[in-house]
């Protein structure tokens, strides 16, 4: 049996939203637990099969991308050497990547974290420079 579960603020704006199948988070489209803060904008969201989660987002108050992990029977886990983590700024630039192997930071041949260092700012001149720089 499929049911859908949710809950609102004080002020009435929607706080969460969760999908479930058999008493288990489920959703094969869509995330099946997604929160909000109390503006509207989306906190966190979650995909799960059966029961088993399968990506986490979270989000800066802002609707900008915090982070994003995914997941191999519950635990991180890296695949085709992609990154099973991966932080963002507040403007949604690229800070840190991690690599795991079922929970445990792990990359074969390469660092199992790194830093980006190729974001850039601006300075008041106008004048975009490397951070560090």
């Amino acid at each position: 049996m499929n049911t859908v579960d949710f809950g609102l603020y004080y002020n009435g704006n929607i706080h969460f939203e969760e999908f479930l199948s058999n008493g288990v988070f489920h959703n094969t489209d869509n995330p099946a637990r997604r929160y909000y803060y109390p503006n509207g904008v989306i906190h966190f969201e979650e995909w799960y099969n059966n029961g088993e989660i399968k990506a986490f987002k979270e989000y800066h108050h802002n609707g900008k991308l915090f982070s994003q992990e995914w997941f191999v029977k519950g635990k991180l886990h890296s695949e085709n050497d992609l990154p099973a983590k991966e932080d963002y700024d507040c403007n949604e630039d690229l800070i840190t990547q991690y690599w795991y192997q079922n929970g445990k930071l792990h990359r074969d041949n390469n660092p199992a974290r790194e830093e980006s260092f190729s974001r850039r700012r601006t300075r008041g001149s106008g004048e975009s420079h490397r951070l560090g720089d």
